[in-house]
């Protein structure tokens, strides 16, 4: 899409990025899923420990399994994690290479409030 852009110092044809409406769905939905607390809780956990079994996760941050597991879940339907059986437990990691750098945007939007 081409728009012409007009500032104090004059005007300039720009073109834009657009997106898909796949691509657009797609990302809707993945910010609706990850507009959950915990779901970037499990997120920053992964990222830190690159894999981890449902048991770790829910220990780590104080959740019942099935709360856990139902997160976990969400994020694995949408393609945000993979998993792996190990024996007798489901091991969770990131899927998405992107999801590293958005947790670090999402960081950094307001630095002043730790």
């Amino acid at each position: 899409m081409t728009l012409l852009h007009t500032n104090g110092r004059g005007s300039e044809v720009v073109e834009m990025k657009k997106m898909s409406p796949a691509v657009l769905r797609f990302s809707a939905e993945m910010l609706k899923t990850l507009g959950h607390p915990i779901r970037l809780q499990i997120l920053e956990v992964l990222e830190e420990f690159d894999e981890m079994s449902v048991f770790r996760i829910q220990e780590l941050l104080s959740l019942p399994q099935p709360v856990t597991s139902q997160h976990l879940n969400k994020m694995r339907v949408l393609g945000l994690l993979d998993s792996r059986r190990e024996g007798g437990c489901v091991l969770y990691r990131l899927s998405n290479p992107q999801i590293k750098p958005l947790l670090q945007c999402l960081r950094q939007s307001r630095p002043d409030m730790d």
